[in-house]
């Protein structure tokens, strides 16, 4: 059985800084369940996820978009 274990404290400040930087957190939807998956050039592809997915980055920092 594998173990899990927590690798990040999961606080609202870990969640703020990738709400504040959510490209380097998207992936291509057939990569999701790729954990080793990694992008060739992140520079490129967060910006066209961010756009390809709809995603206002201004707009995730918001309390409502988490607390509602």
């Amino acid at each position: 059985m594998p173990l899990t274990w927590r690798a990040a404290p999961l606080t609202m400040r870990w969640c703020l800084d990738c709400h504040r930087n959510p490209g380097q957190a998207l992936r291509p939807v057939a990569e999701v369940y790729d954990l080793h998956w990694q992008p060739r050039d992140p520079a490129r592809l967060a910006p066209r996820l961010l756009r390809d997915y709809h995603i206002d980055s201004r707009r995730l920092t918001d309390c409502s978009v988490c607390h509602r």
